[in-house]
């Protein structure tokens, strides 16, 4: 049991010690695609009330350098939409209701980095800031007062953005490869290209 012990312990030493994916000093730039967003998959429709929604993205990038050979600090970004629209009509009022909500976050980053010569994994916190954007407009043609049929209301500002998760690169060439990412506070996975500068 010993031995088996060491034997794996030195095999994941030889894992760890060989070339790796990046180094100091390398600037690695990624763009994805993002998912699932959440507030977009919203539909229903009961007793004359519908609910509809559609959405896009979030689309994002993040730039690292390599601090060490194990460790990066960079910035990422992404941006996000999500359009609802409720309507209500049961044949004697009826009102139409349109919403549409916009993201955009930005923060620095900090990644602890492990792998082998064409695999990078690493694990990453940032902390930032998120701009909302959230428009309501309501259309409500059997209302009496002329105030009610049509009224809009928007609201937007900054908010903390944080976002921690476990993310991998495969670099099929010396440059260029392909990214995931799981993790919390934004889409919850992440699918995109990086390149290695």
């Amino acid at each position: 049991m010993k031995k088996t012990f060491l034997i794996l312990v030195a095999l994941c030493a030889n894992f760890f010690a060989s070339a790796q994916a990046v180094t100091k000093g390398d600037i690695i730039v990624d763009g994805y695609i993002g998912g699932p967003q959440l507030i977009s998959r919203i539909s229903s429709s009961v007793d004359g009330y519908e609910l509809k929604s559609r959405g896009f993205g979030p689309f994002g990038g993040r730039v690292e350098y390599m601090v060490t050979e194990t460790s990066s600090i960079g910035v990422e970004s992404n941006y996000a939409s999500t359009k609802l629209t409720a309507t209500y009509d049961d044949n004697i009022d009826s009102y139409k209701q349109t919403t549409s909500i916009n993201r955009f976050r930005i923060f620095p980053r900090y990644a602890i980095h492990f792998g082998s010569n064409k695999v990078d994994v690493f694990y990453h916190v940032g902390l930032g800031i998120a701009l909302w954007s959230v428009n309501s407009e309501i259309n409500d043609p059997s209302s009496t007062v002329a105030e009610d049929q049509k009224f809009t209301s928007s609201s937007s500002g900054p908010v903390i953005a944080f976002r921690t998760g476990i993310g991998a690169r495969y670099f099929f060439t010396k440059n260029l490869g392909i990214n995931a990412d799981f993790g919390l506070g934004g889409a919850l996975f992440t699918l995109g290209l990086s390149g290695k500068f």
